[in-house]
């Protein structure tokens, strides 16, 4: 199958929330907010043909806003990164912005991998989302992938979702309050199993209330880039429309020198229907044809999705 037409029988579904003066935001950090520079009744008449423009000016923070990414240098233990490198010598002294391990260094060819879905409100029968203040074991992870039907590699970017992301438009306060997560034996295994990628749908992958196990573990010991705020509801019902919990997944953040976080743009591309049963059958074994042919595919094209 030519690469074109493998992309149109494929979907392509948005795991993105829309940035607006309401979403949602960490309290530790600055809300977003949008103002217009210029507009299109100003600029109406300076340029020639009746041609006019607009532009406004964002204000938002890198961090737990809309869909966000931590770059490798988000975290530290004891002054020193995952890899060894003391942060003093990894920050400018003037600045303090990140002059290693920032989110412009993200791997350009891992801007797409290998992604797994695990839905724990659907693995758990179906709940419409877990409850406040509950930390995801290992097992139960490892329980909903074999439901599933497929298992993460290395290398794979894991994605969890709660239901809590159901909130993010609907209850922000709740949102941003007691939300379930992962803590610090699961942010293990999910080390152990030496993923790329781990994301949630909550607000910062951790359980609350912790002292950010997942992000000690994650990122600060092992350079595990961690996403934030994912909208996983539209992926997981395609991903049990499909009986397919694996996909090509494409994170593309913005190249922002010094930056220990950004937003992202996050989606998925999932098989189309004629090649469900021809993938189903192989997903367990860790090799499924489609996911890895559009993975395959889908980095010719990922420019086109470029910020």
């Amino acid at each position: 199958m030519s690469l074109i037409s493998s992309l149109l029988k494929s979907e392509f579904v948005s795991c993105n929330h829309v940035w607006m003066s309401t979403s949602p935001v960490l309290g530790l950090n600055p809300s977003y907010s949008i103002q217009a520079h210029e507009t299109h009744n100003h600029t109406f008449g300076i340029f020639p043909g009746g041609l006019s423009g607009a532009s406004a000016s964002m204000n938002f923070s890198g961090q737990h806003g809309g869909p966000t990414i931590d770059a490798r240098g988000h975290m530290a233990v004891n002054q020193t990164f995952f890899d060894g490198t003391p942060t003093s010598e990894g920050s400018d002294p003037t600045t303090g912005l990140l002059t290693k391990h920032g989110i412009d260094e993200f791997p350009e060819n891992q801007y797409i991998t290998r992604g797994v879905l695990v839905d724990l409100p659907y693995c758990l029968g179906g709940v419409g989302r877990l409850e406040p203040n509950t930390t995801v074991p290992s097992q139960q992870v490892i329980d909903c992938l074999e439901k599933e039907n497929v298992t993460i590699q290395e290398g794979d970017s894991v994605l969890l979702r709660t239901g809590y992301g159901q909130l993010f438009n609907t209850d922000p306060v709740a949102y941003v309050t007691n939300w379930p997560g992962i803590g610090a034996e699961t942010s293990r295994y999910l080390a152990d199993q030496k993923v790329f990628l781990a994301g949630a749908d909550n607000l910062g992958l951790d359980v609350v209330p912790s002292v950010f196990p997942a992000h000690d573990i994650l990122l600060a010991q092992n350079g595990i880039f961690i996403v934030e705020n994912i909208n996983l509801e539209l992926l997981a019902e395609k991903c049990k429309e499909h009986d397919l919990w694996e996909f090509a997944l494409v994170v593309n953040p913005p190249k922002i020198q010094g930056a220990a976080a950004m937003a992202v743009n996050i989606f998925a591309i999932l098989g189309g229907d004629d090649e469900k049963e021809e993938d189903k059958e192989d997903c367990s074994g860790g090799t499924a044809s489609l996911a890895v042919s559009l993975m395959t595919s889908a980095v010719a094209v990922w420019s086109m999705f470029a910020f």
